[in-house]
Parts: C-alpha cells; sequence; structure tokens
C-alpha cells in the first residue's frame, strides 16, 4: 500500500508534537515530511525527513514554499501555528491544483480568527457571546480603559493581538495595575471570565522578592474541538475542562455541557457561512451573569488533541475520514468517552548534534 505523503508546517509546535503522537499508532501508512525554521527542535527529527524553511511570515517563504511543494507533491499539507493557517488558506486560493490537498476553507475569515480584536468585530456583529474587548486604534487612553474595566468590573485581561499559549497575558485587578499597564495597539483588554482567582498570594510575595517562578492557578479551562466537513455537517464535539499549569495543559478530562454545545454550534453555524471548513477549537467561560462566552477561537488543532484521543476523540482521523475518505485511515474514536483524565508529563528526547548539524548544513534531513 502506497503511503501518504503527510506534509506538517511548524512540525516543531506544540500542535505539529500532538498531530505526530496521533498518528503514531498507524504511522505505517504515512511518509512525514516536516518543515521548520528551527533545526534544534526535536519534533523534527520524528518525521522521516525534514527540511529547514524561512520563517513563514518572512517574505522569502512563499517562493520557498512553492516551490518546495512542486518538488515534494504532498498528499496533505497541515498546518502547526495561527500563521500557518492564514498562510495556507491563501496559498490554496492562489494555487487550484492544490486545492484538495490543504483541508482548510477561505483566507477571508482565516484572517478574521487570526487577529483578536477582528474575531470580537466578528462575533459582535453575528450577535455571537464572546468576552467583552477593548482595543485601542488610534492614541490610547488610561481614561477610556478605566472606563472599561469599571464597565466589565475588575479584574480585566491583556493580551497581545496576535498571542498564542497565554504568552504575555496580564491580570489587571485595580487602578493601580491600569495605571502601570503599557498601553499599545497591539494589545487588547477583555472582561475577565470564570472564578475570579485570589491574587492577594502572588502580590504578597512579589513585596518579599521576586518568585523565581509563579502563576495564577488556572483550573477551569473549559474548551470545544470539532471539524466542520466540506458539506457544512460537523463531526461530535469534544468539550474538555482542564487545568492548566503556566500556561501549558497538564490536566485533561472529558466535560459535558449542553449550553457549550449549543454555543459550538453557533459559532460554526457562522464560520461555515463565512467559509470555514476545518478544524475549529474554541475556549470559553461563564461570565459573572453566568452567561457562557467564548474568550478564544481557533481554526485548528490544538495543545489538547493528542490527550483527546486519548480519551477516545480522534480528531486526525475524523479529518482524514471527512476530506479524504478515499485513503480509509482508520480512526480510533469511541462512541463514548471514559469518566477518566489524562495527566501530561514531561518527555526527553535525544537531539544528535549530528544530525541538527545535517540539517542547518543542508537545508534537510532524512531519517535512515
Amino acid at each position: 500500500m502506497k503511503k501518504i505523503k503527510l506534509l506538517i508546517v511548524s512540525v516543531g509546535s506544540l500542535v505539529g508534537k500532538c498531530i505526530l503522537d496521533c498518528i503514531d499508532s498507524r504511522r505505517e501508512r504515512f511518509h512525514v515530511i516536516g518543515i521548520n525554521s528551527l533545526a534544534e527542535s526535536p519534533m523534527n527529527y520524528r518525521c522521516d525527513e525534514v527540511y529547514l524553511a524561512p520563517p513563514i511570515n518572512d517574505e522569502r517563504f512563499e517562493p520557498w514554499f512553492r516551490d518546495f511543494v512542486a518538488r515534494q507533491q504532498p498528499d496533505i499539507i497541515l498546518p502547526g501555528r495561527d500563521d500557518d493557517i492564514v498562510f495556507l488558506a491563501n496559498f490554496r486560493a492562489n494555487t487550484p491544483e492544490l486545492e484538495a490537498r490543504i483541508p482548510c476553507g477561505q483566507p477571508g475569515i482565516a484572517k478574521i480568527i487570526r487577529d483578536k480584536v477582528l474575531t470580537y468585530r466578528w462575533a459582535k456583529t453575528h450577535q455571537l457571546p464572546f468576552a467583552e474587548s477593548l482595543w485601542f486604534d488610534s492614541e490610547p487612553s488610561l481614561e477610556i480603559l478605566t472606563a472599561f474595566a469599571e464597565r466589565v468590573g475588575f479584574p480585566i485581561i491583556a493580551k497581545p493581538k496576535f498571542g498564542f499559549g497565554s504568552r504575555g497575558v496580564f491580570i489587571l485587578d485595580d487602578h493601580e495595575a491600569l495605571a502601570t499597564v503599557a498601553l499599545s495597539p497591539e494589545t487588547i483588554f477583555q472582561e475577565f471570565l470564570g472564578p475570579v482567582p485570589d491574587l492577594s498570594i502572588p502580590k504578597q510575595m512579589l513585596k518579599q522578592g521576586v518568585p523565581l517562578f509563579f502563576q495564577v492557578n488556572d483550573d477551569f479551562q473549559y474548551a470545544a474541538q470539532t471539524l466542520i466537513r466540506p458539506d457544512g455537517t460537523r463531526t461530535p464535539t469534544f468539550i474538555s475542562i482542564s487545568k492548566m499549569v503556566l500556561g501549558r495543559l497538564e490536566h485533561f478530562a472529558h466535560h459535558q455541557d449542553a449550553a457549550i454545545e449549543a454555543l459550538t454550534e453557533q459559532y460554526c453555524t457562522q464560520l461555515y457561512k463565512d467559509g470555514w471548513v476545518g478544524p475549529v477549537n474554541l475556549q470559553c467561560r461563564q461570565d459573572r451573569q453566568g452567561v457562557w462566552k467564548v474568550h478564544e477561537l481557533n481554526l485548528r488543532f490544538s495543545g489538547g488533541t493528542s490527550s483527546r484521543l486519548l480519551l477516545g476523540y480522534d480528531e486526525i482521523g475524523n479529518l482524514l475520514a471527512s476530506f479524504y475518505p478515499a485513503l480509509e485511515v482508520p480512526i480510533h474514536s469511541t462512541e463514548t468517552h471514559p469518566d477518566d483524565y489524562v495527566v501530561r508529563f514531561l518527555s526527553d528526547y535525544y537531539l544528535s548534534h549530528a544530525d541538527i548539524g545535517e540539517l542547518q548544513a543542508k537545508g534537510h534531513w532524512k531519517k535512515y
């Protein structure tokens, strides 16, 4: 049986790792090609071969990628990061002969969901519940930010417009914090959803000295994952509740909630109308009135993809069955999901100076 040539863009990302984890049980069906801008990522060397690429936002990347795909002729191309989604959606739209190999939707909606400000505007336009948000297109104003915080209630969240993985996120819990935050057009402010954390302990710790490591507990991270098929139907939704430590998933369990299911249906209906097919991941919490609202929306697999597989939800299998049924790749989903949980623990990866050197010198490494 001919192997499926699977190309993973940004294979060194967390999503790239999850894709590799999820195909391990059927690896004999795939020849995996990775591309990455960093030679030192251990995920590179889990591929059958990997190529060193320019960063995706570099002007050199598009011609490099076009030539690369023409030579390699991959059967399926999957993104690892948010920027990859926007690039691949545009590439797909401008390269009709490769349309079937990139399972995603239209570039317009991909660009909107990549930008947190545009996402908020889009959600409000379509009356979709979303965390109240504020940003500054022009001159930032502390007075406007203060009025926003008083309207939605302290604390509020400050995060980058194009951020990911909880990086650069701050909790502002009083007027003093507002006065010290750097106001920038690249920052978006949001109402705080979910249980309000006790910030007294970390604030007291800072007065005694700066801890080497500390975090605000995040034990109630709700997420919904689904897939919009090419005909507009959806795969079942997997809702999870997880505990995050320093922005990373550590404890993951299945969760049933009709309100989150309905919220996911609302968003997917509009996303399909606006041209999206493919994975959808939304994160949500209840506001102070008990209304479920989305605070993050992604059009990709997520860091929980491999955890969901362990609980009987096969996102990779669902995508392959929906977009490439003729390949007959087995799906490892179960009808019900166990009332158990997944713990994510550290892993060790051996890296060879020789392998890294080969990739850096030749721009290509292959498993022999």
